[in-house]
């Protein structure tokens, strides 16, 4: 993951900073921030998805059994 550089904060109040708060709050980010981040996605996409894409497109249709196995296992819980 490339570097990025951090926007400084605030201290806390009533709270002094210090040398090696600086130096990991640099290095950290906010979940969102990651999130949104830009670099975080591939320059292409990926040929799976662009086939999946390409099927749902065309026509085909999901064949997992996942909502059937879910409905099953939901049944035997109760």
């Amino acid at each position: 993951m490339p570097n990025k550089q951090p926007r400084p904060q605030k201290p806390l109040a009533g709270r002094h900073e210090t040398q090696q708060d600086r130096s990991d709050e640099a290095s950290l980010e906010l979940p969102h921030e990651r999130d949104q981040a830009t670099d975080m996605t591939a320059a292409k996409p990926d040929p799976r998805v662009k086939q999946a894409a390409k099927d749902v497109a065309g026509g085909l249709s999901d064949t997992s059994k996942g909502i059937e196995m879910d409905k099953a296992y939901k049944k035997l819980g109760n």
